[in-house]
């Protein structure tokens, strides 16, 4: 059964559209909403990234896999948690779906982890690098996104570093 939705996302070349199709009907401005009201983003992922999803399958299961896959301004939970009702109702009555997703927008400052209809999601902008190094979905994200721990060491560690160096200087002018 995950083979016939690998070969309809590949014949297709679309994803969301897949996992939760847009109504025929749905016509030009209207597409953006109704993405953003159903999928939770804009637009579906472009050629080259459905070109680079992997279908993985194992004995006992089947994973379709994508890295550095790019939405609008959000994972797509919503086109997730509605994926999960219409696959089963469609072709999965017997079986599980087992939808997970690791997210990561470095440049608005969140990340999470989808799984089986549970977001968790969580924004580091304020957080203090020990916050940061403490938290379990950062610590999951960070295993799995190449660049993800630098970005935070980069952007997070040394900002607190210069605070910390500005305080020295602060006290010793105060002298």
């Amino acid at each position: 059964m995950i083979g016939r939705l690998w070969e309809l996302i590949q014949s297709k070349n679309e994803f969301l559209n897949v996992l939760y199709p847009r109504p025929e009907n749905i016509k030009g401005n209207d597409i953006e909403k109704w993405n953003e009201e159903n999928w939770g983003t804009k637009w579906d992922l472009d050629g080259a990234q459905i070109a680079n999803l992997e279908l993985y399958i194992g004995k006992c299961d089947a994973d379709i896999e994508g890295r550095n896959i790019l939405t609008a301004w959000e994972a797509p939970i919503k086109a997730f948690d509605n994926a999960r009702l219409h696959l089963k109702s469609i072709w999965f009555d017997k079986e599980d779906i087992d939808i997970k997703c690791q997210y990561s927008e470095l440049n608005s400052c969140f990340a999470g982890i989808y799984h089986d209809g549970e977001n968790k999601r969580v924004y580091y902008g304020d957080m203090t690098a020990d916050e940061i190094k403490n938290d379990d979905v950062l610590i999951d994200i960070s295993d799995e996104f190449d660049n993800f721990e630098d970005w935070i060491k980069d952007n997070f560690y040394e900002s607190e570093d210069e605070d910390e160096s500005e305080d020295e200087d602060e006290s010793e002018d105060e002298e």
